[in-house]
C-alpha cells in the first residue's frame, strides 16, 4: 500500500504522534494522524480536493475543500446531520454517494453528496442490524 503525501498547506492540526517500527528494525517511523474535537472519520476523493469528515459526537458528515489553490480551501459545508455516532466513512467509486457506518444506531447508511443530485443530503438506512456499541449482531 502507498500512502499518498499531504501537501504542508493541508495539513491543519496535528495533535497525535503515532510511532511504526519498521520490521526488522529498532528505530521508529513517525508519521502524524490529524485529530479535531470529536472526528472520527475521512474519506477523500481520487484528485485529492475534497474530503468527507464525519463527527462522532456531532453526528455530522462535512464536505472539507482540501485544494489549496481553490477560493473555498478549507471551507468545511455540512452535508448530513443526525447520525448517531458516525465512525467511519467510504466514497463509492463514482464519489457521488458516502457510506457511513454509526456506532450508537448500529446502522450502515448511504449519504447523497452530489450537490446535482435531486437527493442531495438524502441518507437513507443501507441496514440497521450491525449492532450498537454494547451489543452483537443477530447470528
Amino acid at each position: 500500500m502507498t500512502a499518498k503525501q499531504i501537501p504542508d498547506e493541508v495539513k491543519v492540526q496535528v495533535n497525535e504522534i503515532v510511532a511504526r517500527f519498521n520490521e526488522g528494525s529498532n528505530n521508529p517511523t513517525c508519521y502524524y494522524v490529524v485529530r479535531f474535537r470529536g472526528l472520527s472519520g475521512v474519506a477523500a476523493n481520487r484528485a485529492w480536493t475534497r474530503a468527507y469528515v464525519v463527527n462522532f459526537g456531532s453526528g455530522v458528515l462535512s464536505r472539507v475543500d482540501i485544494d489549496p489553490t481553490s477560493a473555498t480551501f478549507r471551507q468545511a459545508t455540512p452535508i448530513a446531520g443526525g447520525l448517531s455516532g458516525p465512525r467511519d466513512v467510504v466514497l463509492n467509486s463514482a464519489e457521488d454517494a458516502a457510506y457511513v457506518t454509526e456506532q450508537n444506531g448500529g446502522r450502515l447508511v448511504r449519504v447523497d453528496v452530489n450537490p446535482a443530485s435531486p437527493d442531495y443530503r438524502d441518507v437513507t438506512t443501507i441496514t440497521a442490524s450491525l449492532g450498537g456499541p454494547c451489543s452483537r449482531p443477530p447470528i
